[in-house]
C-alpha cells in the first residue's frame, strides 16, 4: 500500500518529484504489522531508511541480499521482506518498538485501538469528542471539530442524522 501523501512529503523533504502512481523506485511500501500487543505501522520511505529498518529489526543481512532488495518494488522481494519484518515485529511490544524507532529516525507509527482514541489525553485536552443526545441511540460520543478557529468557533448543531428508513420506489 502506498499512501498518497508520499509524493508531497518526498518533494517537500527530499526535493524528489514523482509522477508514477505506483510510487518511486527503491521504496519499501507502508505496511501494518501485528506486534505482541497490537499493531504497528512501518513506513520505509527510501532505500537508506529501508536498510536502517533491517538493522533496527535485527536482520542486517537482508539489507544486502539481492533476494530482499526493494529496487523497483519487485513483488517477490517485498513479499519476502514483509514476511521477515512480520516475524521480527511480532516478537516486540508496539510502544517499545515505536519509541525505540524514534532514536533511529525511522518512520514508525502506533496503530491505536478505538478505546485508545476515545480515551486519548490529547483528544480530551482538545475537547475533540463530544457527547451528543441522539433521538434513537441516546448518548453518543462523536468526533467534534477537526481544528479550532478563534473567530469562527465550531459548534455542534445536531446529533448524527437519523437514517432514512423509507423504501425507495
Amino acid at each position: 500500500m502506498l499512501v498518497t501523501t508520499y509524493p508531497a512529503v518526498a518533494y517537500s523533504f527530499l526535493g524528489q518529484l514523482h509522477t508514477n502512481i505506483s510510487g518511486p523506485r527503491e521504496v519499501f511500501p507502508c505496511e501494518v504489522f501485528p506486534c505482541k500487543d497490537g499493531y504497528i505501522g512501518l513506513h520505509g520511505w527510501g532505500l537508506a531508511q529501508w536498510k536502517t529498518m533491517c538493522v533496527f529489526l535485527g536482520v542486517p543481512e537482508i539489507a544486502e541480499d539481492p533476494n530482499f532488495q526493494p529496487s523497483g518494488l519487485l513483488r517477490e522481494n517485498v513479499t519476502r521482506t514483509k514476511a521477515v519484518f512480520a516475524t521480527k515485529v511480532k516478537e516486540r511490544e508496539r510502544v517499545e518498538l515505536f519509541e525505540s524507532a524514534g532514536g533511529w529516525h525511522l518512520p514508525v507509527s502506533l496503530v491505536a485501538t478505538t478505546k485508545e482514541i476515545l480515551e486519548s489525553p490529547q483528544h480530551e485536552a482538545q475537547g475533540f469528542f463530544q457527547i451528543v443526545d441522539h433521538p434513537l441511540m441516546g448518548k453518543v460520543n462523536t468526533p467534534g471539530a477537526p481544528f479550532k478557529m478563534t473567530e469562527t468557533p465550531w459548534q455542534l448543531k445536531s446529533a448524527v442524522p437519523e437514517r432514512n428508513h423509507r423504501q425507495r420506489r
